[in-house]
């Protein structure tokens, strides 16, 4: 497991001071909320590793195993995530599924079903595209270097809201009283998916486990890698 590199100590300050401007893009919330959903974010951050080894990813590589209740067996599902660029590749394998790939780079994509190389649709990549930008941990990455696209606030019921500057929700996520994510969803029903307790993933923490609220989907993290090398990840069309 590659360990994340701290981000040097002037793009880290330059990340903490862009925090307030960030902040004039937003629309206005009732008055204390700014504070209160900044400190939160902050608990957050803290409690999965800090700051500045969040700014400092740029991707992620997650090994699972995965169970859906359409399936008999379970699966093992790896995934690549850009935090930088609309790039990504999953691959999913079992007996029963063969094998399946799927890759997305910038505006087209492909995939490997039954021996068979396609390419995507446009309405398939727009559809993985939507899921990238929502991504739950490049939205925790995007937090940590107080992106100006991002405007965090507070639910009426205490979720931390994440909003963008026309004041549509990206995410959002309940939270522990220590900050650490308990469940994270993108409508605002407040019906999401479950994380599972956090656990040491080289100088970071992650969830253990992802349930949905159905139970027709979980998911056991078996293997964290963050900052993969993209340059030898096959994203380009075979």
């Amino acid at each position: 497991m590659r360990a994340a590199t701290l981000c040097k100590p002037w793009i880290c300050l330059i990340a903490l001071l862009l925090a307030s401007a960030a902040q004039a893009a937003c629309p206005a919330g009732p008055e204390g909320t700014e504070a209160a959903a900044a400190a939160r974010v902050q608990r957050l951050l803290d409690a999965m590793g800090g700051r500045e080894r969040w700014a400092a990813l740029r991707g992620v590589h997650i090994q699972a195993l995965h169970y859906e209740t359409d399936y008999y067996q379970p699966y093992r599902n790896r995934l690549w995530v850009d935090f930088q660029a609309p790039r990504m590749r999953f691959e999913a394998e079992s007996t029963e599924l063969g094998k399946r790939v799927r890759a997305v780079s910038g505006d087209a994509g492909w995939r490997l079903r039954d021996g068979a190389v396609i390419p995507l649709t446009s309405e398939q990549v727009a559809g993985d595209r939507g899921w990238w930008d929502k991504h739950a941990y490049r939205t925790i990455h995007r937090l940590a270097t107080a992106d100006a696209g991002l405007c965090p606030t507070l639910a009426a019921d205490g979720r931390l809201e994440i909003l963008q500057p026309d004041g549509a929700l990206l995410l959002w996520y309940r939270l522990a009283p220590d900050g650490s994510p308990v469940a994270f969803g993108s409508d605002r029903t407040g019906k999401g998916t479950i994380f599972g307790p956090l656990r040491s993933a080289g100088p970071l923490r992650m969830p253990s486990f992802v349930v949905n609220t159905e139970g027709s989907f979980r998911v056991v993290i078996e293997k964290v890698e963050f900052d993969p090398d993209f340059g030898r990840i096959r994203l380009d069309r075979p």
